[in-house]
């Protein structure tokens, strides 16, 4: 705190010792994530400064208490320009459109989310458990487990539970899902499908294909509090919202993933407050925090002639041969825009792919139209049909536990992108189910 103070005036070092001591001792641990205003009020009130820049009134001979003014020369002198932090709603989204209804209170939160604020203030103080205490012993409110990947590696799932739940489900209905993200997102957005985000980037001679490292735990909770400030929610309001979207882990849960081949620094993030992959205000959320690369992502495919959109963690570019897509450095630039927005780019799952060769993007063919591989309606009718002669457990060797389901909600995915090989996986059914 000394030296950043002696960045920006020029006093003597003692004063600055003393004041930094001062907020220390008034505010402990919380003086590094205090608000500015509060170590403001702090500041203001100390006899020492005031001493210095306040109390400069002409000294009163007849005032017993008064006292002669400090030197002009021994007063601190503003050495730097520092910006105030902003705390008005940016132009970001058009806030009063959306219709966001008022909380101006803790209760008012409670009653809107349907909360008892005992839960509330449980869910806000969870992160305040030893960092060294079992899962035992710490208090959580989530289910935390270690999904592997296909392709090496694991993600962890945090699903909350379900008192939990319930309330983030309000939260998203009632707030979150009521203000629209850029419209380049097209992924966990009512109105828009897999098919949206792939028909964009139909019959392009290139297609540029990039993934987001870790979307999800790369978004922080500082950037969720802007948001809900954004929306004009006070600082204790913000905090408050931020606490029930946001989830952290304990070092053990979080260590548990070096097994899968996470690196030690990835592990890490998880144990720092972020938005949790199982939760339902996960989605909106991060398409939220992701505004600014969006827009940014846009701006730079436009300036080459092409075509942007992004489906969760897939961003997706298009565009004529002359676009530039293919130019190395169109993709770093795509690289640096994500780390300053505060994201990284997976560089293994970089794909640039032309109008000779397949161009498979978030599952889907895009060459000539949006559509199913033809391996993979092959696969599945071929399930389809051995059901049909020995039955559904026959054929569940991934052990699914509802394989009925899981066939189901393949054949009706089929049927939305490719409505004839729907049709024809849908006789098949009428054999199983007859």
């Amino acid at each position: 705190m000394v030296a950043n103070a002696s960045l920006q005036i020029d006093a003597e070092r003692s004063l600055l010792s003393t004041l930094a001591t001062d907020v220390v001792a008034v505010l402990g641990t919380r003086a590094a994530v205090a608000p500015h205003g509060k170590i403001a009020q702090i500041l203001i009130a100390h006899y020492a400064l005031r001493a210095a820049f306040v109390e400069h009134a002409p000294y009163d001979e007849e005032d017993e208490e008064g006292a002669p003014p400090l030197p002009a020369a021994w007063r601190p002198v503003r050495k730097s320009f520092m910006a105030a932090p902003i705390i008005t709603r940016p132009a970001l989204w058009p806030i009063p459109s959306y219709n966001l209804p008022a909380i101006d209170s803790i209760p008012a939160l409670c009653e809107l989310l349907e909360m008892h604020p005992q839960r509330l203030e449980a869910w806000s103080r969870r992160w305040r458990q030893r960092p060294g205490a079992d899962d035992a012993q710490r208090h959580s409110a989530y289910f935390a487990y270690w999904q592997a990947k296909k392709r090496g590696g694991a993600r962890l799932i945090e699903i909350p539970k379900p008192d939990l739940k319930q309330v983030q489900r309000r939260l998203l209905e009632r707030v979150i899902a009521r203000i629209d993200p850029h419209e380049c997102a097209t992924g966990f957005r009512r109105g828009y499908s897999l098919l949206h985000h792939a028909e964009r980037h139909v019959g392009q001679p290139l297609v540029l294909k990039c993934d987001l490292r870790d979307f999800f735990v790369s978004v922080r909770a500082s950037r969720i509090h802007a948001i809900f400030r954004h929306m004009g929610y006070d600082e204790t309001i913000a905090r408050s919202l931020t606490a029930i979207v946001t989830s952290r882990v304990s070092r053990q849960r979080a260590n548990e993933g070096m097994q899968y081949g996470v690196d030690r620094n990835t592990a890490g993030r998880y144990q720092c407050d972020h938005l949790p992959q199982g939760a339902p205000t996960s989605p909106a959320l991060a398409n939220l925090a992701a505004f600014g690369l969006d827009l940014r992502l846009e701006s730079l495919a436009a300036s080459a002639g092409a075509k942007y959109s992004r489906y969760a963690d897939d961003l997706t570019f298009s565009g004529a041969r002359s676009s530039g897509l293919s130019n190395e450095r169109f993709y770093l630039r795509v690289c640096a825009i994500a780390l300053e927005e505060g994201f990284a780019v997976n560089v293994r799952k970089t794909r640039l792919m032309p109008a000779s060769q397949r161009q498979h993007i978030t599952g889907l063919v895009v060459n000539e139209r949006a559509n199913c591989s033809r391996e993979e309606f092959d696969q599945l009718k071929a399930i389809l049909t051995n059901a049909a002669r020995t039955g559904l457990d026959a054929q569940n060797r991934a052990r699914h536990r509802d394989f009925r389901s899981h066939l189901l909600g393949r054949t009706a995915f089929m049927e939305q992108i490719n409505p004839a090989r729907g049709a024809k996986l849908r006789e098949i059914w009428k054999r199983i189910e007859s």
